[in-house]
C-alpha cells in the first residue's frame, strides 16, 4: 500500500506556510504530520476563528497549484537556528539550539521551518485535502487536517479525525489534573486514579520495596538506591518529579512530571524480568507498542531481548536503553516503559510509566475516558 505519509507531511508545511502568508504576525509554534493526518500549533495575535479556515484551505490550493518544489536543508543547530530566526521562525530557531547532531529543515518559498519528515516533491502532487479541526490549547490553536489518495479516503479520514479523543477537554471535564506554573496539578480525583494506576502497576513487582530518599537531584537519588540495592539483595522503587521537558512537548506538557523509578541489580534475570513485568503491564492497559533500542545500548538489555524473542528497531539517542512507544490518537509515538543499565553502579533502572501525566493522557485518548480502573 502506498504510504500517504509524504503527503501529509508537505500538506503540514503547505499549511504552515498559508499561515505565515495570511497572518505574518501569527507565529508558528511547530508543524507536525503522522500517517493520519497534518497539524500545524499557532499562536495568534488575535482571535482566531474557524470562519477563517475556507480562507486558509483556499491559500494552501493556491500553493498546491504552484507546484512548488520542497527544499530539505541539513545544517549544524547553530546555523539552523540563525537561519530559522533570519526567517522569522523563532519558535523552530530556539527548538533546534540546543540539537545534537544534523538538524533537518524545510522551506517552501518565503517559509522556513523544522521538517516533520519526509515530503513529495513539489506541492503539485497533492490532490486531495482538507482542514476539519481547530483545537485551543491555552495560549495557542492546534489547526489539523488529513491528506488522502482519493475522494473516498479524504471523506472517512476526515469523519474518523473528528472524532478524535481530547485529552485536555476529557481532564477537564472529570476533573483530574489542573495546569500550574511548571507542570500539572493532580486534583482529588487525579489523585485517586494515581493512586490506583501505582498499586495496579506495583502488584506486578514481588522483590522491591517502596522507599523514598532525601535525594535532591537524579545523581544522588540513583546513589541512594544503589547503595539500598547492594546492601539489601533486594529491588527498591520511587515515585519521583523529574524535568521531562518544557513548553510544547504536549501530552499534559509535563515540564516537570511524575516518574516511577524501580531497580534490580544489573543482572540478565533482572533485565528479563522486567520485560516480562512491560508486557504484562502493556496488556492490561491494552495497549499497542512498539520497542526500540536507544543509542549505544549495554549488551546485556540487547540480549534480554534476543532471549524473550522481542522484535525491536534501533533508534539515535543520547540516553541508551530499551523504549516501548505507545501510539496517541493521532498516531505519534511517545515513550511509555523504560529500561536502562548503569554499568558502573551495576544497576537495571525501570521506569514503567515514564512520565504518569503522559501515561494519564494516553489512557484517556485510548478509552475515551471511560476508565475502568
Amino acid at each position: 500500500m502506498k504510504s500517504i505519509f509524504p503527503h501529509q507531511v508537505s500538506c503540514s508545511v503547505i499549511l504552515a506556510a498559508a499561515l505565515s502568508d495570511l497572518f505574518p504576525a501569527a507565529q508558528i509554534r511547530s508543524c507536525q504530520a503522522t500517517e493520519k493526518y497534518f497539524f500545524c500549533d499557532v499562536v495568534f495575535p488575535f482571535i482566531f476563528e474557524s470562519e477563517m479556515i475556507p480562507l486558509l484551505e483556499e491559500r494552501m490550493r493556491s500553493w498546491v497549484k504552484k507546484d512548488l518544489t520542497f527544499q530539505v536543508l541539513e545544517m549544524m543547530p547553530s546555523n539552523a537556528a540563525q537561519f530559522l530566526k533570519h526567517q522569522g521562525n523563532t519558535f523552530a530557531a530556539e527548538s533546534v539550539r540546543h540539537e545534537n547532531g544534523l538538524v533537518q529543515i524545510i522551506q517552501l518559498d518565503r517559509f522556513a521551518g523544522r521538517s516533520p519528515g519526509d515530503p513529495l516533491e513539489t506541492t503539485g502532487e497533492i490532490e486531495f485535502f482538507k482542514l476539519f479541526l481547530c483545537q485551543l490549547h491555552g495560549k495557542w490553536i492546534r489547526l489539523m487536517g488529513t491528506a488522502a489518495l482519493s475522494k473516498d479516503d479524504l471523506k472517512q479520514q476526515v469523519k474518523t479525525g473528528k472524532e478524535l479523543p481530547d485529552h485536555l477537554k476529557l481532564i477537564q471535564e472529570m476533573q483530574l489534573l489542573a495546569p500550574c506554573p511548571g507542570g500539572w496539578l493532580w486534583l482529588p480525583r487525579g489523585e485517586a486514579l494515581k493512586k490506583s494506576l501505582i498499586e495496579k502497576a506495583f502488584q506486578l513487582f514481588s522483590d522491591i520495596d517502596p522507599l523514598t530518599t532525601p535525594a535532591s537531584n537524579d545523581k544522588d537519588l540513583i546513589l541512594c538506591h544503589t547503595e539500598y540495592v547492594k546492601a539489601s539483595g533486594r529491588g527498591s522503587c520511587e515515585i519521583v518529579k523529574l524535568f521531562l521537558g518544557g513548553e510544547g512537548v504536549e501530552l499534559l506538557d509535563p515540564i516537570q512530571g511524575t516518574a516511577d523509578r524501580i531497580f534490580l541489580p544489573g543482572r540478565e534475570e533482572s533485565i528479563i524480568s522486567f520485560l516480562q513485568i512491560i508486557t504484562k503491564f502493556l496488556k492490561i492497559f491494552a495497549f499497542d507498542y512498539e520497542v526500540v533500542i536507544v543509542g549505544k545500548t549495554a549488551k546485556i538489555l540487547r540480549e534480554a531481548l534476543k532471549k524473550l524473542e522481542i522484535e525491536s528497531t534501533l533508534e539515535r539517542g543520547e540516553q541508551p536503553g530499551i523504549e516501548f512507544l505507545i501510539s496517541d490518537a493521532l498516531g505519534r509515538m511517545w515513550t511509555g516503559p523504560r529500561i536502562s543499565y548503569d554499568e558502573k553502579r551495576g544497576l537495571a533502572q525501570l521506569s514503567l510509566f515514564h512520565s504518569l501525566e503522559r501515561f494519564v493522557a494516553l489512557l484517556l485518548e485510548k478509552t475515551k475516558g471511560r476508565l475502568s480502573i
